[in-house]
């Protein structure tokens, strides 16, 4: 592996080892060196004729040699002072590695590398130069006659000395471990076991060879102990960095990393940087760029500061061909001329878990769910666009009354019931054994449909069927499924259907009562999903499930005096049904829109004179989930319930609602006259809950988490959204009003009352957000210009906040 290692400890082998005619090579035997005298011109360096070596060892096409080499320019009078290289990097001025092939036909072949102001320092002072080298056919051909390196360019007056040449191929410890090489994919990124007699920064190498390469140093640390690192000096700008190659074979979707680094830099500003991974897409559409890691701020007084962060591989670092980079990149709007010297340290992407073997589900769906089946994955994200589907490969159950799904592929790691309570991600059947299909076609208005209309006293039975490609785009009652003024049916059952890739909603219900849905799955769906109309009355909505609630229907789309282009999983009309433990999942727009008119309106949106829903008793809506919408996770609007019963019992109770990873609000209340939240955890959103034009409101047994670490160590360190990703939006748990909405007769005596409420994770300096508080008012006013909404808090806590 090595064709030379000479370290000069003894002697010098002038059988190999000469110099430019009039220049004297000698031995230093106290320091251990070769010294080269007596330098009148730019050719008279040091040089090796290593033809006997590569007789002895022969050279192999197209491998990568390395050559290190120990190197101190001295000079009388100037011991300290800068040498013309370090001031200029002018070529003329830097020394040259130059490789010398003779042929017997005098057509010798020259290359060159160069020593560069990044390298080198003053007269004094040991450098390292390290350079890398490639023999191909041409150079190895039979009528070569001999092989030679020499230093060029050298400085008249000055003395040079070498010391540790190495001319080696890498050794492993250049490259990540065979059998484990995904357990760390940068091979010496702490630069304490380097090829070269330790000293060769391969397999690092330098954005800008020409002018910096990431040469090794050592130091003395406060211990005692000693410490060597990369150094990046005559950077040129901000992009300037280290990089090392990574390999390709190891991003497979669903793995998960950790990856971190130490950065010292010397800049009199502070600095802020990212760890890029970069390449070239493998099917030649362009180039993908991938910030894993963001590190915050730091100063040249607080030495080295180690920046880590976990890096999630999903389908982006697989479309990249084998070119995949490692980057370290400077802020620019910082880190301006003179550009920082930065030093690297403990450079690492290590394997933590993945990609999933299986997903542990609960074990009743052993007897129900097969191999060959597909299943959907909700979002572990802020944005519905993260849900994946799988094949299932097999079912096993396990002891402990739970089953392991194994899948035929990876996925992206997702965010576990064990890791968050309440909130893993949902998997669910998509394969059914009855299929209704929608002829297949490119335009959304050829879409199938269902109906079941006009057909009062008949219950219906519709379970366990798939429906794919249904609903058609601008149809006017042409959804996926529709119950159609069906009136009072009980005994009616539409549960544990799958409906997806429809064209135009998912079960659409109006005029119809006594109806039991349940267990429904439904994803990738345009427009609203699951619509309950002004008078679809005592029903049963429970554990149904909608995940991808798309936007494909736009304003012009729609049917007039409807409004899908305002897309909601669960848009529900009527106050009069119970909605009970129902997931909304991820939604382009919003997950459960709730809209009480002033109106009941029945077929064809006539107003049929019953009066206003607003002003009903609301029946049962509780232990409902809504993650992962564009807007709000809860869109709740229009209850008056209030001014019927006139007290604080007969009003809308909300239960145990669960809002998390939404990009907006947690719950959007408008327009309340006396509510009630009871428990529930609101949790990553935006907004947690913002509360306006609403008086009389109770929040009592609730957590409201603000960004906790789980979700920022999912979205910081990638490309995925993130919350305050507009600089001018808060980051608020509660935002309450100051001003009273009501007064007079509408006037219910209360404005906002908390009782054993805690907020949680709501930091000030949370990456992006203008600013960040448990609680906030509206900065606007209604009616008079001063506080009169009259609270009460009681056991109100804040923590880690």
């Amino acid at each position: 592996r090595q064709v030379i290692n000479h370290n000069f400890d003894e002697e010098v082998d002038h059988s190999v080892w000469s110099a430019g005619e009039g220049a004297i090579v000698s031995h230093d035997d106290v320091a251990g060196t070769m010294v080269v005298t007596n330098i009148n011109k730019p050719w008279q360096g040091p040089r090796l004729d290593f033809t006997k070596y590569a007789l002895e060892c022969p050279l192999i096409e197209g491998a990568k040699y390395l050559i290190t080499l120990r190197i101190k320019v001295d000079k009388e009078s100037f011991e300290g002072q800068m040498t013309p290289c370090g001031e200029t990097n002018d070529w003329r001025e830097c020394l040259k590695l130059t490789r010398k092939i003779m042929l017997s036909d005098q057509n010798d072949r020259y290359s060159s590398q160069r020593v560069n102001k990044g390298i080198v320092g003053k007269y004094g002072e040991w450098f390292t130069f390290t350079s890398t080298w490639t023999y191909e056919a041409d150079d190895l051909v039979d009528t070569v006659m001999g092989n030679l390196f020499y230093l060029e360019y050298t400085e008249p007056g000055t003395t040079i000395s070498i010391d540790d040449f190495v001319f080696e191929l890498p050794s492993e410890r250049s490259y990540p471990v065979g059998n484990d090489a995904c357990q760390e994919l940068v091979a010496n990124g702490d630069a304490e076991n380097a090829d070269g007699a330790g000293w060769s920064y391969f397999p690092m190498w330098s954005s800008r060879s020409n002018d910096w390469q990431p040469n090794i140093h050592v130091e003395t640390l406060p211990n005692g102990s000693v410490n060597k690192f990369f150094r990046a000096s005559n950077r040129r700008w901000h992009s300037d960095t280290i990089r090392a190659s990574l390999l390709k074979e190891c991003f497979v979707k669903g793995l998960v990393y950790n990856i971190s680094l130490k950065v010292r830099i010397q800049k009199d500003v502070p600095l802020k940087y990212y760890v890029q991974l970069k390449g070239p897409r493998a099917d030649g559409s362009g180039w993908t760029h991938k910030q894993p890691l963001k590190c915050p701020e730091q100063t040249q007084d607080q030495g080295w500061v180690e920046c880590s962060g976990p890096l999630l591989i999903d389908e982006d670092y697989e479309a990249i061909g084998q070119d995949l980079e490692l980057e370290v990149i400077m802020d620019s709007n910082q880190d301006t001329s003179p550009w920082a010297v930065v030093d690297y340290d403990d450079i690492r992407i290590s394997f933590a878990s993945g990609p999933a073997e299986g997903l542990k589900v609960d074990g009743g769906i052993t007897t129900r769910w097969g191999p060959n089946a597909e299943v959907h994955i909700t979002s572990s994200t802020l944005s519905n666009r993260d849900s994946q589907n799988a094949i299932i490969e097999s079912i096993v159950a396990q002891a402990d009354g739970s089953a392991t799904l194994k899948l035929q592929t990876g996925i992206d790691a997702v965010i576990s019931e064990q890791e968050e309570p309440g909130q893993g991600v949902e998997v669910v059947l998509v394969s059914r054994n009855i299929v209704v299909e929608g002829e297949a076609s490119d335009n959304p208005q050829l879409g199938g449909y269902l109906q079941v209309f006009h057909t009062p006293g008949v219950a219906q039975t519709i379970e366990g069927v798939e429906f794919v490609n249904m609903g058609q785009e601008q149809g006017k009652n042409r959804f996926a499924l529709q119950f159609l003024y069906t009136g009072d049916v009980p005994g009616t059952s539409i549960s544990r259907n799958s409906i997806h890739h429809s064209n135009h909603r998912c079960i659409v219900i109006e005029g119809t009562s006594n109806a039991t849905i349940s267990s429904n799955v439904a994803y990738e769906t345009a427009g609203h999903c699951y619509w309950f109309g002004h008078e679809s009355i005592d029903n049963l909505i429970i554990k149904n499930i909608g995940s991808r609630t798309n936007n494909n229907i736009g304003w012009r789309d729609r049917i007039s005096g409807h409004n899908d282009h305002e897309m909601a999983t669960y848009q529900i009309y009527s106050p009069l049904n119970d909605y009970i433990a129902n997931v909304a999942a991820g939604s382009d727009g919003r997950g459960f829109r709730m809209y009480n008119d002033w109106r009941t309106l029945g077929e064809d949106l006539v107003n049929t004179g019953k009066g206003s829903l607003r002003r009903v008793a609301m029946r049962t809506f509780k232990d409902n989930k809504s993650h992962s919408n564009s807007w709000q996770g809860f869109s709740l609007y229009d209850f008056e319930q209030f001014f019927t019963f006139r007290d604080d019992i007969n009003v809308p109770v909300f239960e145990n609602l669960m809002a998390y990873r939404n990009q907006n609000h947690g719950i959007h209340a408008n327009n309340i006259g006396s509510a009630e939240f009871r428990g529930g955890v609101i949790q990553d959103n935006q907004w947690g809950v913002y509360i306006e034009r609403s008086d009389g409101i109770l929040i009592e047994n609730m957590q409201i988490k603000g960004y906790t670490d789980l979700i920022k160590d999912i979205t910081i360190p990638s490309n995925r959204l993130k919350l305050c990703r507009t600089q001018d939006w808060r980051h608020e748990g509660l935002t309450m009003m100051n001003t009273r909405w009501r007064y007079g007769e509408h006037d219910n005596g209360n404005g906002l009352r908390m009782k054993n409420v805690t907020f949680s994770d709501y930091d000030k300096n949370t990456d992006g957000c203008v600013s960040s508080w448990p609680i906030a008012m509206m900065n606007h006013k209604y009616h008079d210009t001063h506080f009169d909404y009259v609270s009460s808090w009681e056991n109100v806590e804040i923590v880690d906040s």
